[in-house]
């Protein structure tokens, strides 16, 4: 009876639960169904603001001095003197004595010139005085017509001959005196000196390295393809272009700082760079020496590397978008009524790595969408959500690559 038991209620146990299990899912309540929701793509879009828009031109280039000179004597002599500014970064203005030569050889042969000039100027009155007096001695002795000889006039030719040359050989010793004392040619700087007190030099050595300060120059290469976007001023035979007034800001890092310096395109070389294919205007930068009150910007020195910014033309109404706003085939996803997806073509007026100029295609105040989309069609349903700066400020607005402000000054070199 017990073995029975043992038999009969797992099986009981195991048909109870069976039978416990198929009731609870036959007679479970369903779930209730729904319809699935699609949700519209989340764009991030600009607002499309029409403003003027002045173009920015960059570019770089070394700073060389507007003049350079070789201080080279003319005489030959043991240097003497020295002016204290003769050292490499040493300031002297024009007409200052840098060097001097020992003159005591060129002050006697100005003595000896002045004497033998004025043996010269006796002899010739002299000669004139004789010349007179045979005139006057053939006329009361003489018949017929006397030779040149007879009136003693090759001689005063001669006579007057000598008088020239000593005048010549007196202005000669003037001037070797004279550059007995080398002067500064203008205001400058000097760069390298290559001699020193007691030193004898010949015409032709190298004394020193110097250079004008009242302005300097900058070498500044445009491509051509940005020619069109900068009214940069070409000369034409006969007419040199007249005064410039296009402005260039210049900045350099210094002493771990950035600093800038105002300047002015005054000129382009009249030849394209047959290896880069480039033009190269030239900026000038004023008294790049002086130190403005109140400033701690150092000098624009030689040989610095520099950065430029040339302000370009300015475009009336233009919109400005990054570049990954614009599509294949300048065109554009803007988001319209109903925030619906629409592509539009557009007219890119430029294109650079950051952003596009869009000139025409594009009304005051559309939604231009700047998400990359992998599948788009007109008409597509999207969630918009306007893009801004931490400032609140249109993004796009910050970058280098356009201005909206007018330049500073407007000044003429």
């Amino acid at each position: 009876m017990k073995m029975r038991y043992r038999i009969l209620l797992p099986i009981l146990i195991i048909g109870y639960a069976a039978t416990i299990t198929y009731y609870l899912i036959e007679y479970r309540e369903k779930p209730e169904k729904k319809p699935k929701e699609i949700l519209p793509t989340i764009v991030y879009v600009s607002e499309a603001k029409k403003r003027p828009v002045t173009f920015t031109i960059k570019s770089q280039g070394t700073v060389v001095p507007r003049t350079e000179t070789d201080l080279i004597p003319q005489v030959s002599g043991k240097i003497t003197s020295i002016s204290p500014s003769l050292y490499a970064g040493g300031f002297f203005e024009e007409g200052d004595v840098l060097v001097e030569i020992d003159s005591s050889d060129y002050e006697v042969a100005l003595v000896r010139a002045e004497a033998v000039l004025a043996k010269a100027e006796l002899n010739l009155s002299q000669e004139a005085a004789l010349s007179e007096q045979a005139s006057k001695d053939w006329g009361n002795l003489g018949n017929g017509e006397a030779t040149e000889l007879v009136l003693r006039k090759p001689q005063l030719i001669d006579a007057e001959a000598n008088v020239k040359s000593a005048q010549a050989d007196l202005e000669k010793a003037r001037r070797d005196l004279q550059r007995t004392l080398i002067r500064a040619p203008y205001a400058g700087m000097v760069k390298e000196k290559n001699t020193d007190l007691g030193q004898f030099v010949s015409p032709g050595a190298l004394l020193a390295k110097i250079f004008a300060i009242n302005y300097v120059e900058v070498r500044l290469p445009i491509p051509s393809h940005d020619l069109a976007f900068v009214d940069l001023p070409y000369a034409y035979h006969g007419n040199d272009g007249g005064k410039a007034s296009l402005y260039v800001q210049l900045e350099a890092a210094f002493g771990g700082t950035r600093h800038t310096w105002d300047g002015l395109i005054v000129r382009t070389e009249g030849v394209v760079d047959p290896r880069s294919r480039v033009i190269y205007a030239v900026a000038q930068v004023q008294d790049p020496y002086r130190q403005e009150s109140g400033s701690s910007r150092p000098p624009l020195q030689i040989g610095m590397f520099v950065e430029a910014e040339i302000r370009g033309k300015t475009v009336a109404d233009a919109v400005t978008l990054p570049r990954h706003a614009l599509r294949q085939n300048n065109r554009i996803l803007v988001v319209g009524a109903g925030d619906t997806l629409a592509g539009r073509e557009v007219e890119v007026i430029r294109l650079d790595a950051e952003n596009v100029v869009i000139g025409a295609g594009l009304e005051e105040g559309e939604q231009v969408c700047l998400t990359a989309l992998e599948f788009v069609v007109d008409g597509m349903k999207v969630t918009p959500e306007m893009v801004k700066s931490d400032n609140g400020e249109d993004p796009v607005l910050e970058e280098n690559v356009v201005s909206t402000e007018a330049p500073d000054r407007d000044e003429e070199i």
